[in-house]
């Protein structure tokens, strides 16, 4: 065989290998070569330290309770403190036989003191104090006396659901036509306990001549 052919022959089986190499690469990789996926090691875990919870959070002791001064006696449990029931218990009314009046006129006045509390009142002052228009009249029942101008009634206590009426006249001394006078009557107590009721009464207006009328002599 001339050089020419085994050039010709030795070009040929290079590229029967070359390409049997490029057509099966798993046949000429070794043992552990011949796949494409990659084992990755792995760490077997080891146990660490475990944290412990939370403790939960302390709650502070409530305060204890005032403890009580001098004198003073705790309430028992559940119960509120009482509070003494004479301070809405005095009532007072004052109504007249009439409201409109002409100069000279008497007006009877009936006044009333009403406990409606469950205990006794004690040191009970009553006064009508006569505002200008009226004088003093008559004391026709109850007890109670002029001091001036001033109707003053007294009594040293008062037991629950009892009353005291009163019942007296003025004369009306007001001449102004249309004049309105208001009396006020007061009434109070032992520990600041009082009571104000107050009446009207009016005189009636003088005669107009009609409007645009004229006034004859």
């Amino acid at each position: 065989m001339n050089r020419r052919w085994r050039s010709i022959l030795y070009a040929a089986v290079g590229t029967a290998l070359l390409i049997a190499f490029y057509a099966a690469p798993g046949v000429w990789a070794t043992v552990g070569q011949n796949t494409l996926a990659q084992t990755v090691p792995t760490a077997t875990p080891q146990p660490g330290p475990v944290n412990s919870p939370e403790p939960p959070p302390q709650q502070s002791p409530a305060p204890a309770p005032d403890t009580p001064g001098s004198g003073q006696t705790p309430a028992p449990a559940g119960q509120a403190t009482a509070v003494p029931a004479a301070a809405g218990g005095l009532n007072l009314t004052v109504i007249a036989d009439r409201h409109d009046v002409v100069p000279g006129a008497t007006v009877t006045f009936t006044l009333t003191v009403t406990n409606a509390g469950a205990t006794a009142l004690q040191d009970i002052v009553v006064e009508d104090v006569l505002p200008q228009g009226l004088e003093p009249g008559q004391v026709l029942s109850g007890g109670a006396t002029w001091d001036g101008r001033t109707l003053r009634l007294t009594a040293p206590s008062l037991a629950s659901g009892a009353r005291l009426t009163v019942v007296y006249t003025t004369r009306v001394s007001a001449s102004d036509p249309g004049a309105a006078i208001l009396t006020r009557v007061t009434a109070t107590a032992a520990g600041g306990v009082s009571k104000t009721a107050t009446l009207a009464l009016g005189l009636p207006p003088s005669e107009l001549p009609v409007t645009g009328g004229s006034v004859l002599p």
